[in-house]
């Protein structure tokens, strides 16, 4: 998908009416409308694919296409170079520079009331030294084309956050901003709106950042999970698609393989009681790595976000379909759990053959795993269920998408069910990530970019670690280390004895 330019076009640099020291500025006549147009007209015969399998619903919900053209990205950089920062200097004091676009293009449809909720966007990074710091949206159609559609920038994520301004798109208008803004896309109730956005990338000014200061640096987009390995190796999936398998040598980690297969972010791993890796996707996929080699175990019917092994042997996934699937080791057939209404985030395997589970419905449910077919008890939460773990004693924890942690008290018999003995708000944004400590202590990571360590069983808290974006995984590692997964691309380790902000 190449527009031709003219060569006449004049681009006119303009502050959005947005309140931030941060970059949010405008770009007019990047594009001429019949460019827009026959954009739009080869996105509408190439098709759109539905969000709703792959996004939560509280997220987004609009039609998406994507499209890699380095070549495209090349063009339009010519065009853009002359109006972006030359140079950015990020939070932590380090200079970046000037290099290039992103080569994926992601195409957006908005129509019929679909809109995309409050977010920040994540970074990419090809390599250790380059990765996205502003966002490049390409408005392709006019505001009078339909109603609602703002652009709308705010203060936090928080219910009631502070409106800092809002852009109406205008055909050919590209507004670039830092990837730090809250933002979201006003529902669009009639009409149609189409935008076309990629990353505007920068070069870090020192040389590239390497493990000896507690940072493991390689993933090429959000690293959804890390797990510690019996072998003593950590595991990292990605929204690159990769499985990544690390090894510490001589007090740093090395990258020991990379494993991929995935087609979509890899979201979730687990390994099972052969010591064998499993990994889940947005592909839909459960795969299984033997030395290396994937085996794909089967599929859901929408991305499967979930993984815990189960005491038998199984492993269990959950997925976006609402399903919780139990898969034998064998590769045969698995049985299906059925009750929760909403995307299943987290599973947590208990003792006994029982398995928890929590999902976007807003419930946590425990589930007999010797009988599929049995109605699972349930407990409200009264939001998304995000994060489950299970301490040493039996008992769970599970974090919610409004920032808050609960402490459950298991009953198996003769009847099932969970009783709610304290819960706290920790966090400021969701909580997707739990890991227990010795002495009482537990680990939480979110979507307000730190780790919380707080004491059980009243959440008392005791330090909190600053990640720089959303924390979607953690995993204990022998001494005393904690090694946390990030939407910065990266996976740090953390004294868990150490200072506040301080990687080992």
């Amino acid at each position: 998908m190449r527009p031709i330019y003219s060569g006449a076009a004049t681009i006119v640099r303009e502050a959005a009416d947005v309140r931030t020291p941060l970059p949010c500025f405008l770009l007019r006549g990047v594009f001429s409308r019949s460019e827009c147009l026959g954009l739009i007209q080869e996105a509408e015969r190439e098709g759109f694919q539905a969000t709703g399998r792959d996004y939560p619903p509280s997220y987004r919900d609009n039609d998406r296409q994507v499209h890699d053209d380095a070549a495209l990205a090349d063009t339009v950089f010519a065009r853009l170079q002359p109006f972006l920062p030359e140079r950015l200097v990020d939070a932590a004091g380090d200079t970046w520079h000037l290099q290039g676009l992103n080569p994926r293009f992601r195409f957006c449809r908005y129509q019929g009331g679909q809109r995309f909720c409050i977010h920040r966007d994540g970074a990419y990074a090809p390599s250790p030294r380059v990765r996205s710091h502003l966002t490049c949206m390409l408005y392709l159609n006019d505001a009078r084309e339909f109603s609602g559609g703002a652009t709308r920038y705010y203060a936090d994520r928080s219910e009631g956050a502070g409106l800092l301004g809002a852009v109406r798109p205008e055909a050919g208008t590209l507004i670039v901003f830092d990837h730090a803004l809250w933002h979201d896309g006003e529902a669009v109730s009639e009409g149609t709106k189409y935008v076309l956005r990629t990353d505007v990338l920068y070069e870090h000014e020192a040389p590239a950042p390497t493990d000896l200061d507690g940072v493991l640096t390689g993933h090429q987009g959000y690293v959804w999970s890390v797990l510690a390995r019996r072998d003593g190796r950590l595991a990292t999936a990605s929204r690159d698609g990769t499985v990544r398998l690390w090894r510490a040598s001589a007090g740093h980690w090395d990258c020991d393989a990379v494993l991929t297969g995935h087609t979509a972010s890899a979201v979730a791993l687990a390994e099972d009681a052969h010591g064998r890796l499993w990994s889940a996707s947005r592909d839909r996929t459960v795969r299984r790595w033997d030395t290396g080699t994937a085996h794909i175990v089967g599929r859901h019917e929408g991305a499967v976000l979930s993984l815990a092994a189960l005491d038998d042997g199984r492993m269990a996934s959950g997925g976006a379909d609402g399903l919780i699937r139990l898969w034998p080791s064998d590769g045969g057939a698995p049985e299906v759990l059925q009750g929760h209404t909403g995307w299943v985030w987290a599973l947590a395997a208990l003792p006994g053959g029982w398995l928890a589970s929590g999902s976007e419905d807003g419930t946590v449910r425990l589930w007999r795993t010797s009988r599929p077919h049995e109605v699972s008890s349930s407990a409200s939460v009264g939001a998304p269920v995000r994060a489950l773990t299970v301490l040493p004693d039996g008992r769970l924890v599970s974090g919610g998408a409004t920032g808050g942690l609960t402490l459950w008290q298991p009953s198996l018999s003769p009847h099932p069910t969970l009783h709610a003995l304290h819960t706290q708000r920790v966090h400021t944004g969701a909580v997707c990530a739990l890991a227990p400590l010795s002495g009482g202590r537990l680990a939480s990571g979110g979507e307000d970019d730190g780790i919380h360590l707080t004491r059980l069983p009243d959440f008392t808290r005791l330090c909190r670690h600053a990640h720089g974006d959303f924390v979607r995984g953690l995993a204990v590692l022998p001494g005393d280390l904690l090694a946390s997964a990030s939407y910065d691309t990266t996976v740090r380790l953390w004294p868990v004895e150490g200072p506040e902000g301080t990687p080992a």
